[in-house]
């Protein structure tokens, strides 16, 4: 797992994350003023940044789906071989009471809203006030509220709970329970195809278990859809 932690100095604008499905890494470096070092992105699973950065959804594809989603605290990228096939963000630097964080996904909601992306108003992808204030008084870790789709990609936003606050966190004293927003944007036909691709090479060599060389890698990846 690939790591950004360096500290946000005081005064300063936090860097900028620009990305989209299907984009590799390098590209993703170049249109970004995030640091982060390129020999060990192939290596990682999941590219994890855990300093304040703006994140932007920036399709240059095709900019009817882009969208900011805003600073947060953490950004997790998905990728293989160096192509990023998922995104999870938040847009808030620290957990916050739930009509906080419910105000945060609407509101962002409303942006995505006026997107290409095409919204699923079927339960239960589409959490009303009601839902959410349900969910709240019970036990579940997440909830999804709202989704959004284009072909085999989907924009998810599920609000998540902390439990109760760290010291260091409590707002006032209070020790109520704290929630975030995730915002999950996720392709997974192209590791769907690079797995497949993978699995087939194994059997041409053997079988399902046999090791594969690097270039058998490379070769899966440049490959993919």
């Amino acid at each position: 797992m690939a790591t950004s932690a360096s500290p946000l100095p005081p005064g300063a604008t936090a860097p900028v994350l620009r990305v989209a499905l299907n984009e590799h890494l390098r590209s993703v470096l170049a249109r970004s003023s995030v640091r982060l070092d390129p020999a060990r992105l192939g290596d990682a699973a999941a590219v994890m940044i855990t300093e304040p950065t703006q994140v932007v959804y920036d399709d240059p594809r095709d900019p009817r789906y882009s969208f900011a989603i805003g600073t947060g605290r953490f950004v997790a990228l998905d990728q293989a071989a160096g192509w990023v096939y998922g995104v999870n963000a938040t847009p808030q630097d620290r957990a916050a009471p739930l009509d906080q964080a419910v105000a945060v996904a609407r509101q962002l909601e409303r942006i995505i809203a006026g997107t290409a992306w095409r919204k699923d108003h079927e339960a239960p992808w589409a959490a009303s006030d009601d839902t959410v204030a349900a969910w709240a008084r019970g036990a579940d870790a997440e909830l999804p509220i709202a989704r959004f789709t284009a072909g085999p990609a989907a924009v998810q936003l599920t609000l998540k709970r902390t439990g109760a606050p760290a010291p260091s966190e409590r707002l006032g004293g209070s020790t109520a329970e704290l929630f975030y927003l995730n915002v999950g944007i996720a392709d997974m036909s192209r590791l769907d195809a690079y797995q497949a691709r993978l699995l087939r090479e194994r059997r041409a060599r053997g079988g399902a278990q046999t090791p594969l060389p690097l270039s058998a890698f490379m070769t899966a990846a440049a490959s993919a859809p």
